[in-house]
């Protein structure tokens, strides 16, 4: 068979589906009144693999298709893709939609030229070509690079359009300012500025910070994204976030954590070999020499510092941490180049040659392509850190040679295309720009000194329960001197002949107090532990041993009754629960401890040795059942909040205190907040719930509380924690919890004990008087906070609230045993009365999910 016939072949059966396709279009074609079905600002972006191609364009109506035909350049027969269509409504007054239309080509041949037309039987659009990016990381991509274009005076477009076409660029990047602007006329300006950058968008991929009409790698709907072209790292973010919050902090939240999640991954070792440069893109500039009084003009930019007062959010610091390499702007509409800086110093690479081996990020604002506001003007005294501008019209070039070399030059269209300005930047290294600390304060044990050795004593030791599985333990300790070992042995109960080894890291830690005083933290952690099964273990080094303790494992799997004792609020001094929990772990009551804060009454005082007398205090206890709190937590050790399983039970830890110590500004709120939504929906999803349906959370501070002092948990104040912070009410707790269907929720703070009915908005929701606590449709609250310290209980209002079922200021504490998936039982011991039970209850529930007002 010949090869002509073959392509025929080929041919006809793309016919024949397109004529299958039109048998759905039928209905369409016997009632049609208007011709709105020819595609128009067809524009193509890379898709979320190197080689796809999405093809997007729009129609005035929906022609019941989107059909991409397409070939190799050199081939006779023609391949089809169909994708999908959204309608998109316009917000202005006259509310004109139009659909918009995504077909992804995948799987392209590497540097191969593609011929295509994108439509339906309806209606075609012009043949268009493109070529597709070459395999691997070892190609030179070349790319251009504007802000600030317009569809009145769009200076730059014709040569741009010119360029495209040759085959000059790999991609195009748009940092902003579209069209000027795209909703304007009821969105007639933005279709407009779309036809006329088709005949560049349709030839090379696109990228832009304009969710609706361009595609972006990963979810189309982020206004942020990441993507990869030869040696470059590239990351997009909206700088918008920071200054139009009519949706709130969440977008700008959601966009920080992203992108630190992003760098992270970015600057990953195997990564950054495979793509050393990272250039970051966003619209408004953090610096700039600009006479328009913009946020750039002035020293706090938001972009640059964060939120003013609490500075949250901030780019510039995480920027020069994760050593980034260009960061590229507009807004303003000229073209400055700056030398590398960081908070306003200069970091040149050296004098004869300032962008080799820079020691902070190099900025360049490129947003003179031309829009109907004209040029901007300088200031008079261009600052130091300003390495060359330009008022001309044009736009910048990118090359990126290899691993080492950028060479970037600015082209004036006011010039007929001339290069006004040109530098290569050379980074031989890339890496984070922060320089290491002084090794002294580097806290491994392999740092330390052993050359004082004269107060080696093992104390302070607990077993917090593992951080990647519950059959690993880790075992804590500190000791006052280095001693380059931190070793366990351990062996099954009665089991003489076995004893195992396992070795971990110390870390040295620095009392903030005057004297600052010091200790060494020793983790070890015991991996792959037998379930349900008792260990003998002790801890420390050559130096010195630390008595003999045991534990036991949990069983296996999630059938089985997990048994916790939980309070708050106990200190060195006053600990009047102390003794009978000791006594329990010893009988080995528990398969947990949870401590809900405030530990010790305070663990800094007196430099530090409170907490060190604390922590021996609690030994007695924490070394034979995980202690919950404190060094160790489940994922990343120094989190303040974190979730584990237990049985049929999804805990999870957070801290108020977030709430209320604003001293390193939002973040550690607003990546708890972050934390905690992430966590509920995976505990939520079906396959999680039908393992652990209950899920309960604890914290420090309480929602709620019938305390008869200040606090703000005692009234209908709108509590920080409940309803977030004012003015706006960001981060609020309760609403979350109750979306989520949170079945319990613990607290302390208050010292005494309180059991409230079923609650939600200061409303009870109790099934009925005769079961309030089967099937509730609400959380349960509970706090338990007098376990004994120094500030000895609390009183009571002498007005009771509603909500409040039970409460007693006797010294105690809560066990809690959660039978199976529908049965939970709680008890408050008191010690007042030798350890009698002084209030116990049942949770019941058949179904577990999201509560429904």
């Amino acid at each position: 068979m010949s090869f002509l016939m073959i392509a025929c072949i080929l041919q006809i059966i793309v016919n024949n589906e397109l004529v299958l396709g039109a048998k759905a279009h039928e209905d369409i074609l016997e009632n049609l009144k208007t011709l709105y079905y020819q595609p128009e600002q067809v524009h193509i972006s890379f898709g979320e693999k190197p080689h796809d191609i999405v093809v997007t364009w729009s129609t005035g109506d929906d022609p019941g298709d989107s059909v991409v035909q397409y070939r190799q350049n050199e081939q006779q027969y023609t391949r089809i893709a169909r994708g999908t269509r959204q309608k998109f409504t316009d917000g202005g007054s006259e509310h004109k939609y139009q659909y918009i239309h995504r077909v992804t080509l995948s799987n392209l041949k590497p540097s191969t030229k593609y011929v295509y037309n994108c439509g339906s039987l309806m209606g075609w659009s012009a043949r268009f070509d493109f070529r597709t990016v070459p395999e691997g990381d070892e190609w030179s991509p070349q790319v251009a690079i504007f802000g600030d274009m317009g569809n009145e005076n769009a200076q730059s477009l014709a040569r741009l359009q010119q360029e495209s076409q040759r085959g000059m660029y790999e991609a195009i990047i748009h940092v902003g300012d579209f069209a000027y602007d795209m909703n304007s006329d009821s969105g007639r300006v933005g279709d407009e500025f779309m036809r006329q950058i088709e005949t560049i968008a349709a030839y090379v991929p696109n990228f832009s910070n304009y969710r609706n009409r361009f595609s972006m790698p990963n979810d189309w709907e982020n206004l942020f994204y990441s993507y990869n072209l030869g040696p470059i790292h590239f990351i997009s973010i909206s700088t918008e976030v920071y200054y139009f919050l009519n949706y709130g902090m969440k977008p700008l939240v959601f966009q920080y954590n992203w992108l630190e999640n992003d760098l992270k991954e970015a600057t990953k070792k195997e990564n950054r070999i495979k793509q050393p440069w990272i250039i970051v893109y966003g619209h408004r500039p953090m610096y700039c020499s600009n006479a328009d009084n913009d946020d750039c003009t002035h020293s706090e930019t938001l972009t640059r510092v964060g939120w003013p007062f609490f500075h949250a959010f901030g780019l510039e610091d995480l920027f020069y941490s994760y050593g980034v390499d260009v960061e590229i702007w507009a807004h303003e509409h000229t073209y400055e180049r700056l030398w590398p800086i960081y908070n306003y110093t200069v970091m040149n690479g050296s004098q004869a040659e300032p962008y080799r081996n820079p020691m902070a990020p190099v900025h360049i604002i490129t947003g003179s392509a031309g829009c109907k506001e004209g040029h901007d003007n300088f200031i008079h005294n261009i600052s130091n850190w300003s390495a060359f501008h330009s008022q001309d019209y044009g736009y910048t070039r990118l090359r990126a040679y290899n691993s080492t070399h950028l060479h970037f030059e600015q082209v004036s269209d006011d010039q007929r295309g001339a290069i006004v300005d040109e530098f290569w930047l050379i980074k031989d290294k890339h890496e984070s720009f922060v320089r290491p600390s002084d090794p002294s304060n580097i806290n491994d044990s392999e740092f330390c000194s052993c050359n004082s050795l004269k107060d080696i004593d093992k104390y302070n030791v607990n077993n917090p329960i593992g951080v990647e599985k519950l059959n690993d333990i880790v075992i804590t300790w500190s000791t006052r001197d280095a001693t380059n070992q931190s070793v366990v042995f351990y062996r099954e109960n009665n089991n003489s002949y076995k004893w195992l080894t396992a070795q971990g890291s110390a870390m040295q830690f620095i009392d903030g107090g005057p004297t600052k005083s010091k200790q060494f933290i020793h983790k070890v952690v015991l991996k792959n532990l037998k379930w349900k099964t008792r260990y003998e273990y002790v801890c420390g080094s050559e130096f010195g041993w630390s008595a003999e303790f045991f534990l036991e494992t949990v069983p296996e799997g999630d059938e089985w009754s997990p048994r916790l004792a939980i309070y708050g609020d106990m200190g060195n001094s006053n600990a009047q629960s102390m003794a009978r929990l000791q006594q329990d772990a010893e009988q080995d009551m528990y398969d947990a401890i949870i401590h809900i804060g405030d530990f010790a009454y305070d663990l800094d005082t007196d430099n530090g040795e409170v907490g060190d007398a604390f922590m021996q205090q609690i030994q007695s206890i924490a070394a034979y059942v995980p202690y919950m709190a404190r060094f160790n937590m489940p994922g990343k050790y120094d989190n303040l909040w974190y979730s584990f399983n237990l049985g049929p039970v999804h805990f999870i830890s957070f801290s108020t205190e977030v709430y209320y110590y604003l001293n390193f500004g939002l973040r550690l709120l607003t990546k708890q907040f972050e934390f905690l939504e992430n966590d509920l929906k995976q505990a939520n999803r079906p396959e999680n719930r039908a393992k652990q349906p209950w899920i309960i959370t604890y914290g420090h501070r309480p929602m709620y509380c019938s305390d008869d002092k200040e606090y703000d948990c005692n009234s209908r104040m709108e509590t920080f924690i409940r309803q977030g912070l004012p003015p706006f009410k960001l981060f609020g707790l309760e609403q979350l919890f109750y979306k989520y269907g949170v079945d319990v929720e613990f607290f302390a703070h208050e010292h005494f004990y309180t059991r409230l009915w079923p609650i939600y908005d200061f409303k009870v929701y109790n099934n009925s008087a005769a079961d309030p606590y089967m099937n509730s449709t609400a959380p349960i609250q509970i706090i338990t906070g007098s376990a004994g310290n120094k500030e000895n209980r609390e009183p009571f209002s002498k007005e009771l609230p509603e909500w409040n079922a039970f409460h007693s200021n006797d010294y105690g504490y809560t066990r809690l045993k959660a039978y199976n998936r529908t049965h939970l039982y709680l008890e408050q011991v008191s010690d007042d009365k030798n350890g009698a039970i002084i209030d116990k209850f049942w949770i019941i529930k058949y179904r577990h999910g999201p509560y429904i007002i």
